[in-house]
């Protein structure tokens, strides 16, 4: 499958690294779009409708051609996208990662919580069993000496 090298350049000027490409990966049958991330390693995405349903056999998304409309649709999907996106993308990559840590913390902290309250809930439903089996039987201690 042929790449026109104007996507490529257009690519290329939206995320402003030479090495981003675009290629027909002929194993998955796809379009790939290889892009460095915001710490420089290259990454693939593919292009597929995924507005279907995936393919049960494979689990891949239904093909979908890539010509000069749905070039232009992947490309304002990428800028809406795009870490590194200044005016109406996720802003700089600093905030973008604080947002994704906090988000994180929060869900940590939750499970957390959710776990402890599990954990009282069963010491409460099992208290009696817990103090019988530390206590083992119950004897009767005379306080008297004589």
């Amino acid at each position: 499958m042929n790449v026109k090298p104007e996507w490529i350049a257009a690519l290329q000027a939206l995320t402003g690294h030479e090495t981003d490409m675009i290629r027909w990966n002929g194993l998955v049958c796809r379009y790939e779009f290889v892009m460095a991330g915001a710490d420089g390693i290259p990454r693939s995405q593919f292009w597929a409708d995924f507005s279907k349903p995936k393919d049960p056999e494979t689990g891949l998304q239904p093909y979908r051609a890539l010509t000069d409309d749905t070039m232009r649709e992947a490309l304002a999907n990428l800028e809406r996208t795009f870490v590194g996106n200044p005016f109406d993308g996720n802003g700089s990559t600093q905030r973008e990662v604080g947002r994704r840590y906090f988000f994180n913390k929060r869900l940590q902290e939750a499970r957390w919580k959710a776990r402890g309250q599990e954990y009282a809930d069963f010491i409460w439903d099992h208290r009696r069993h817990i103090r019988d089996a530390g206590a083992g039987p119950l004897v009767t201690v005379a306080t008297e000496l004589r």
